[in-house]
């Protein structure tokens, strides 16, 4: 039986799109899709991702999974209210999955508050 280990995913990195008049639009979390195990053999049974999430890197207590190995990034249209720590993991057709990606985190913009007139 050959056990499959996926190599690292080499980055996640996320995108915040412009918000206007206090409407949020979303966070896009994009990923490098592997396309080898470990020990350097051809990646073949990729089935697809988990993107996990939480206010903590040690707290990760949310989960989107991408069933699909082509995926390459996510569009999340919940509004964060603050700091959000993301990572990205693949897995097989078997169910392996492989170690997580880098930790990214992504805060709010600095809203700033009503204008000041100066004398």
């Amino acid at each position: 039986m050959r056990r499959s280990f996926l190599a690292a995913l080499a980055a996640l990195a996320l995108a915040s799109s412009p918000a206007y008049a206090q409407k949020f639009v979303g966070i896009t979390a994009r990923w490098t899709i592997p396309t080898t195990n470990t020990d350097g053999s051809p990646l073949t049974d990729l089935a697809g991702f988990y993107i996990y999430y939480g206010t903590s890197p040690s707290a990760l207590t949310h989960m989107v999974q991408i069933a699909n190995p082509t995926q390459d990034s996510y569009l999340f249209t919940i509004p964060f209210t603050g700091p959000t720590y993301f990572v990205v993991t693949s897995y097989t057709t078997a169910g392996t999955q492989s170690a997580p990606s880098n930790v990214v985190e992504w805060a709010p913009p600095v809203t700033l508050g009503t204008p000041v007139k100066l004398p």
